[in-house]
């Protein structure tokens, strides 16, 4: 600038889309938030509805995806698990502690939702929301909150009667205008003797639980068995926005915003989608918009590691469903093994297969398919297979902790805000 000040400028001399352009290129939401200090010019810019949406348009635009990490990829918001992880007080007598940890499994990006004024347990996270539950509660009814751990923000929903659940779910419409004002539903299922069970649906337009039978369709050929499947693991993933159950006799999917202010029905039915010729007791998950089911070679819920020296090995299989094609197909991925160094791991699952020596798959890279994460228990290791190298590589040990429960949780270009609460009066 010239220093003779007749011509000088200053960056407040740009007029509001030039400012923009310049705060566009800034690596994330984050960041320009802070800028909101700087001038009330400033914090009336970035805070009005069209700025954000500019921003992540632009991001989007821009962006182009790489493979080359399974944890950040260039040029993409970052993403981690986040998980319920309780301490190991005395590990030879196996007793656990009773504290709790909230944390990102990979560290990255740093963050805690200690704020909240409650204890609480992470139940689901949508994209980068959390919905926690209070951890301590009353016979009569259960409280959920949901939070974005990055800006803070959190809002406590109307109580939920209690009942025992089995799944939880959260589910978001876009909120295409970045305000408050978009619709959610928080899903509750019990795990009964199917094919009914237990759901409650917590509508935002109206803020009331309400509650249903979920009926889901049985396969023919084994409704005769059901009895040997009652007790058998249930899973439930969201992918676009449609909830999608598995178990052994169904995989079944239901649209939660079906359910609002002028539902009467007792009854939700589930549609029944293409199941496998055989029961399968896999793990259901979602990776860019897609389904996959990861089980065992033997047809069983245990992904078992074998090891010869310091190598491991993983055989598994990966079917994929694309909900957006017609007609639905599972289609095989994956029939192999991943192999990978040992490290510390000390003991090895053969031919017998035990509970105490098996790999469960925690989730899926959430753009890129062929990395999948797994937890080796009881060695208490987490690792990603590549499905495309068939190799093992080791990323967090959690030597003094036992993992509970672990969800995915998806950084946005701007932070999705808290939806508002309706609460009557």
């Amino acid at each position: 600038m010239n220093s003779g000040g007749g011509n000088s400028k200053t960056i407040e001399d740009l007029d509001n889309n030039m400012l923009a352009q310049i705060l566009f290129r800034f690596p994330s939401g984050k960041f320009v938030v802070g800028c909101k200090l700087v001038s009330k010019r400033w914090c009336s810019l970035i805070s009005d509805p069209k700025f954000a949406s500019q921003f992540s348009n632009y991001k989007k635009e821009i962006t182009t995806y790489s493979e080359s990490s399974p944890i950040i990829d260039d040029g993409e918001p970052p993403w981690t698990f986040i998980a319920n992880i309780t301490y190991v007080i005395d590990r030879q007598q196996y007793c656990w502690g009773n504290v709790s940890i909230n944390e990102a499994m990979f560290g990255t990006p740093q963050f805690s939702i200690g704020f909240l004024p409650y204890a609480f347990v992470i139940e689901a996270t949508f994209k980068d929301l959390v919905l926690c539950s209070e951890k301590e509660i009353s016979r009569i009814d259960q409280v959920y909150f949901i939070t974005n751990p990055l800006t803070k923000q959190w809002v406590a929903l109307p109580p939920c009667p209690v009942f025992s659940k089995s799944w939880v779910g959260l589910v978001c419409q876009e909120p295409c205008d970045y305000t408050q004002d978009y619709k959610f539903r928080v899903v509750v299922i019990d795990q009964c003797p199917p094919p009914v069970y237990d759901l409650m649906v917590y509508c935002s337009e109206i803020g009331e639980w309400k509650k249903f039978n979920l009926r889901v369709s049985i396969m023919p050929e084994l409704a005769a068995q059901k009895h040997h499947f009652n007790d058998s693991e249930f899973e439930g993933v969201v992918c676009n926005g449609i909830i999608y159950l598995l178990q052994r006799l169904y995989f079944a999917a239901f649209n939660p915003f079906d359910v609002d202010e002028t539902t009467s029905a007792t009854t939700i039915e589930a549609k029944a989608l293409p199941s496998f010729p055989y029961p399968i007791n896999g793990y259901l998950r979602e990776s860019s918009g897609q389904l996959f089911i990861i089980h065992n070679p033997n047809k069983d819920h245990y992904v078992c590691y074998q090891k010869h020296g310091r190598v491991i090995n993983f055989p598994f299989i990966a079917w994929k469903l694309d909900p957006n094609q017609v007609p639905l197909i599972w289609k095989m991925t994956f029939d192999g093994s991943c192999t990978g160094n040992a490290n510390k791991i000390e003991s090895s699952c053969g031919k017998n297969l035990v509970y105490d020596m098996s790999v469960s798959t925690l989730g899926m890279h959430p753009k890129n398919d062929k990395l999948i994460y797994m937890h080796l228990h009881p060695e208490e290791q987490l690792v990603s297979c590549d499905t495309r190298t068939r190799l093992i590589k080791p990323l967090k040990s959690l030597q003094d902790y036992r993992l509970e429960t672990f969800h995915r949780l998806e950084l946005q270009w701007w932070p999705t805000p808290v939806p508002k609460a309706y609460l009557s009066e």
